[in-house]
């Protein structure tokens, strides 16, 4: 369960980063937020956790708010974003995933589990190493200079110890309650990415006309909102 689990991660990650091609990375981090919806739904399926009418209508909430951040004016119409679909499959991919992981937590030492998701990780992206993109991959990573590599591989490793912090936080408390905490990440998101494209538009452009600003920080005022009902005591 815990090589499948990272098996599907995989799976999640390369929907995830395809999102992040075809949209800004702070609507896509507070859509892929939305993921809390269905933690708290397998949850109470394969884990027995119990839901109160509170939950529903923060439920609303968290929909509203992700449907919000995913809606662009395209030529006088409202549509949705194209990265709404990859997100919210890798919502649903990684929901499941962690509910596995809760479920199996408690069976396994922290160490082993690691291991056994890694190589489920490693696994996974097999799948996509075989496929025509590799060959591309290979000739742009031979492209890039040192400071670039140098770049990824800190990249690389800031990712693992967060992952691998945020997962010894699930093996130590409920799986909804860690994946609100996390839900704070698009405020970070939103403001860094904003900074980012004033500083460095060359790097990172994101829009930040008025109307869009208000529609986020709406949007993200809901979703907050939304999540303090889901978790409020």
């Amino acid at each position: 369960l815990i090589m499948f689990a990272g098996i599907i991660q995989t799976i999640g990650s390369l929907l995830y980063i395809h999102s992040l091609h075809l949209e800004e990375v702070s609507r896509v981090i507070a859509f892929f937020r939305m993921g809390t919806i269905f933690i708290l739904i397998f949850a109470a399926i394969f884990l027995g956790e119990k839901l109160v009418p509170r939950h529903y209508l923060a439920f609303t909430l968290l929909v509203i708010s992700g449907f919000l951040i995913s809606v662009k004016k395209i030529k006088g119409m409202f549509r949705l974003s194209k990265g709404f679909i990859f997100l919210l499959g890798a919502c649903i991919v990684n929901a499941l995933a962690w509910v596995i992981i809760k479920y199996v937590s408690g069976s396994m030492a922290y160490p082993e589990y690691f291991i056994l998701n890694g190589t489920g990780f490693f696994i996974g992206s097999q799948f996509w190493w075989l496929t025509n993109k590799r060959k591309k991959a290979v000739e742009i990573f031979k492209k890039l200079n040192m400071k670039s590599k140098t770049l990824i591989a800190v990249t690389e490793l800031i990712g693992w110890t967060a992952f691998g912090s945020v997962t010894y936080a699930v093996m130590l408390a409920s799986v909804s309650l860690v994946s609100a905490v996390g839900s704070f990440q698009p405020f970070f998101v939103f403001l860094f990415a904003t900074i980012l494209s004033f500083k460095f538009p060359q790097i990172l452009k994101e829009e930040i006309n008025m109307k869009v600003l208000a529609l986020k920080f709406v949007s993200m005022t809901i979703l907050f909102i939304g999540l303090m009902l889901l978790y409020l005591k």
